[in-house]
């Protein structure tokens, strides 16, 4: 390597270590903070010794790096004037005071001397900071509150000539100083501060510094003791001095850097130790003890036999000496300025970067930091960078704050309009927040909807969610791990039924969903989705009790579990799930719709659920499902579901539901309405046909297939059976399925198997009438009629249902058959009032049975009256009219006539019809 012109070979040296890797920074900083202990009392010291003394490197390798830095050095620096401990005439190696730098060349602010000694700018890239420095007794001197103690300067520093300290004399005036500078030691060490009054030059006793004047020694001269007296300054002689007997030793000048040829063994802190007059023997070995080689000069042998002290050298004037010390007073002053000023900066840096990397949760705090910054710390880059940051993060965290701020107002706001406008300002004032696009997504639906509703025409699958599936796109787009934008993209899924597709996209919008938040609430909703879906339902409600567990205020939980519990026709626990929904969202039409239908169910208050569904439609007039569920709940049904409203319910009922279809063409309590309107109205092909799309659109509803199925049974279609047990697989305790499964039976003769469904549904429900009905009706067609059983069955069913005309008129006719012909009678009147609610009996059939009884009580006038009625309301060709009216009334013209006695025997000679078989013609379950 090169040695840079002025540069000093212990910084070189340093710098080669460093690179060789020999040493680290840390050892480099330690080893020249002692070094400049040292050097207060043993200016010998060098850089390698102290490496060595403590442990830092060994010292044979400290010898073949010196090897080989001596032989890479090049003819970069300039010669050593003295040898180094340990090498070759010429070569040293130590440690100046700047710091190590891997760099060639001097450090920045630093040239040499006219010495050659290579001067430091205080705060320039030399400048190393040190704790503290060791004085002279190897005490640490305190510094003053605040100020860290600085390093001295380098040794040879002089300040130009002419310069704001004062002009010094050249170093060619002959004064013996190059300029005002305080004399250096072997390795251009201090050998003293002159406060010490010592004359530049001196030392005391030892090898250290001079001790005040009162010693006697001059500049040049040597102590007491033997000891080295100093270097002569810049200019002076050589420097020589006597030695030990019959030698003489060369004495190094201050600049140029030497060293005597012994080692030197480091001492711990060293204490003055004052002449006490000892034996001079004994300095012959102390030189041992400390590996410091002192210049000792012949004594000279008094009185006492102590040594003659060597003539006194002249040194530099006083005034220089002052001028000099002023000035490295300024220095020092200037040196520490901006030493501080720079530390304090770089604390400053180095905490704001600190607060700005800590401060991810609370920016601004961090911001408010930058005021109180240096002014020149603002131009630094990394500062600006997270300036900018910081800035940026704050108006980001203000704008989401103003978004979340409009967003809580959405619960006030009167109308949709006004809801759509506050989900709009939430978007704009913040266009990253995924929940604003989430809102506005809702309320776009709910426009569409709006606008379904005032068409004609139903939209087309998929319509309405176009543009809200747009919102929750973005929403994702700008949180792709928003759980709530991806639940929400699941749910829209989920009410497009009409689309194929729509499930299983329905299902990876959820998953995802889980996956942004799998042990939150809306993980697990999203996850009791997907098994809702599935028809999962005790697992569905499961998971849904989860998420109430993370979040007791989740409304859509409530709201999904008690759409769950319908399912599974737990009402009351549905009411209470749909109830807290409600009350945890004062807005939501949902709630109220789920709660309505969970009253409905539960205690068949229809007052009760129209109250709560007029509140859904009036927050929400577009929400499909309550339109359709008060179209259902509208209509007044009897206990078989029959129904039985007046003309302007039925209307306001089909007026429901196709505003529901309007918006929602998947509603299948809609078309359920339909169909029982058009069944009311006695339009029966277009009630199978409404009923028939219910099935399709709630194929989970059992009231779908068993308004179908009772439509089908009226027409003896045998697809009935099929829809009756399809409700039970759904339900297998539904009565009314089980009734008319029963009934079915009996009308093909099944009655063995028909009794066992109808016995199976008096058990769950005795108070169910139809069953008695056709439980009386298996024992008339038995081969052996039962007609005492019979009555009995119909009693009980028209004591839990008075107004059953085909139970009175079953009976009548039992009652005919038992010859009870004033019971038969009386029923056959409450039949034949009763019968426009309902029955379906033929009212000539009451006729007929009517005539028989008038027939068989004699009263001749009435008889011929009803089979003339009877004659009248059938059609030519009949067999009863044949074989049995057309007989009987030639009989009785004859006896009203007075042809025949009333004790004689008619046409018939005593046969009679049958009520019960050929009469009726066939009959037909209900």
């Amino acid at each position: 390597m090169s040695v840079a012109v002025g540069e000093d070979d212990d910084v070189a040296f340093g710098r080669f270590l460093l690179t060789e890797g020999r040493i680290d920074a840390d050892q480099a900083r330690e080893s020249y903070r002692l070094l400049c202990g040292y050097r207060v009392q043993h200016p010998q010291v060098n850089l390698a010794q102290v490496l060595a003394k403590h442990g830092m490197c060994d010292k044979e390798t400290l010898r073949v790096a010196f090897q080989r830095f001596q032989a890479q050095k090049g003819n970069g620096g300039p010669p050593a004037a003295g040898p180094a401990p340990g090498s070759v005439q010429g070569d040293r190696f130590g440690f100046k005071t700047v710091e190590l730098d891997p760099g060639p060349g001097p450090a920045p602010g630093r040239a040499p001397d006219a010495a050659g000694a290579t001067p430091l700018v205080i705060g320039g890239a030399g400048w190393v900071e040190t704790d503290t420095l060791v004085d002279r007794a190897g005490a640490r001197p305190s510094a003053p509150p605040g100020f860290p103690a600085a390093v001295p300067f380098a040794p040879g520093f002089a300040p130009p000539s002419g310069s704001a300290f004062g002009p010094g004399p050249s170093p060619a005036s002959g004064t013996g100083f190059a300029a005002p500078v305080r004399p250096t030691g072997p390795h251009g060490t201090h050998a003293g501060p002159p406060s010490h009054g010592s004359q530049p030059g001196s030392f005391g006793p030892r090898g250290t510094h001079a001790g005040p004047p009162s010693h006697g020694s001059q500049p040049g001269s040597f102590g007491p003791r033997g000891t080295h007296a100093g270097a002569a300054s810049h200019g002076t002689q050589a420097g020589r001095a006597p030695f030990g007997p019959g030698a003489t030793h060369r004495q190094p000048s201050a600049s140029a850097p030497g060293a005597s040829g012994g080692k030197v063994k480091l001492p711990g802190p060293l204490q003055l130790k004052p002449d006490d007059g000892a034996d001079d023997e004994e300095d012959g070995d102390e030189h041992e003890d400390t590996n410091v080689q002192s210049t000792t000069i012949p004594r000279k042998k008094g009185a006492r036999g102590r040594a003659q002290p060597a003539p006194a050298q002249k040194g530099p004037p006083a005034a220089v000496l002052a001028g000099a010390a002023a000035a490295l007073v300024i220095l020092v002053v200037a040196g520490l300025y901006v030493f501080l000023d720079r530390r304090s900066t770089s604390r400053a840096r180095v905490a704001f970067l600190e607060l700005a990397a800590a401060s991810k949760d609370d920016p601004k705090a961090a911001l408010e930091a930058v005021d109180t910054l240096p002014p020149k710390l603002l131009q630094d880059p990394e500062v600006k960078k997270e300036i900018d940051a910081l800035r940026a993060a704050v108006a980001a965290r203000d704008a989401r704050a103003a978004a979340k701020a409009i967003l809580a107002k959405l619960p006030e706001a009167p109308t949709l309009d006004a809801r759509m406008a506050l989900c709009t300002q939430a978007v704009e004032a913040d266009p990253t927040f995924a929940d604003a696009y989430v809102a506005r997504a809702r309320a776009r639906y709910a426009v569409a909807r709006r606008g379904a509703l005032s068409g004609k025409a139903a939209p087309k699958p998929g319509a309405l969610t176009i543009e809200a599936m747009s919102d929750l796109d973005q929403a994702i787009s700008c949180d792709g791990r928003s759980a709530l934008a991806h639940l929400a993209k699941g749910q829209l899924y989920l009410v497009q039924r009409g689309d194929p597709e729509a499930r299983e996209r329905a299902q990876s919008s959820l998953q995802n969903a889980s996956t942004s938040d799998p042990e939150g609430p809306l993980g697990f909703l999203a996850l009791g989705l997907i098994e809702a879906a599935r028809l999962k339902l005790d697992e569905a409600i499961a998971l849904f009790g989860k998420a109430i567990d993370r979040d007791p205020k989740l409304a859509d939980a409530y709201l999904s579990r008690a759409e769950a519990r319908l399912r599974k026709r737990d009402w009351a626990n549905a009411l209470n799930d749909a109830s807290q929904a409600f009350r945890l969202d004062p807005t939501s039409a949902e709630a109220l719709t789920l709660q309505a239908e969970a009253r409905y169910r539960s205690s068949a208050d229809p007052a009760g659920a129209l109250a709560d569904l007029d509140r859904a439609t009036k927050i929400d007039p577009t929400h499909a499902a309550a339109l359709a569920l008060r179209s259902h709940v509208r209509l007044v049904r009897d206990r078989i579901g029959e129904v039985i409203s007046g003309p302007d319910d039925q209307k306001a009922a089909r007026d429901d539901a196709e505003a529901a279809l309007r918006v929602d063409p998947e509603q299948p309590l809609a078309y359920l309405t339909l169909a029982e309107v058009c069944q009311a109205e006695g339009n029966t092909a277009d009630a199978l046909r409404y009923a028939s799309r219910a099935v399709d659109k709630g194929r989970h509803l059992p009231l779908t297939f068993l308004t179908r199925g009772r439509l089908r049974a009226r027409d003896a279609d045998d697809q009935a059976l099929a829809d009756f047990e399809q409700v039970l697989e759904i339900e297998p305790n539904n009565v009314r399925a089980l009734t008319m499964k029963g009934a079915i039976l009996v009308a093909r003769n099944e009655l063995d198997n028909a009794r066992n469904y109808l016995e199976q549904a008096i058990t769950i429900d005795a108070d169910l009438a139809e069953p008695y009905f056709q439980l009386g009706q298996c024992f008339l067609k038995q081969p052996r009629r039962e007609l005492a059983k019979a009555i009995e069955q119909f009693t009980e069913a028209i004591n839990r249902k008075p107004n059953f005309p085909d139970a009175l008129f079953y009976r009548a006719a039992t009652f005919c058959t038992m010859s009870r012909w004033e019971e038969c009678l009386a029923d056959l009147e409450k039949a034949e009032a009763q019968r426009k609610s309902g029955g379906f009996f033929r009212e000539y059939d009451v006729w007929l049975i009517r005539g028989h009884c008038y027939y068989h009580m004699k009263d001749w006038a009435n008889a011929k009256k009803w089979y003339e009625k009877y004659r009248s309301g059938t059609s030519v060709g009949a067999a009863a009219l044949q074989q049995k009216v057309m007989p009987r009334l030639e009989e009785l013209e004859r006896r009203l006539a007075g042809q025949l006695k009333d004790d004689e025997p008619g046409a018939d000679k005593g046969e009679d019809l049958d009520p019960l078989g050929g009469p009726g013609g066939r009959r037909r379950g209900n």
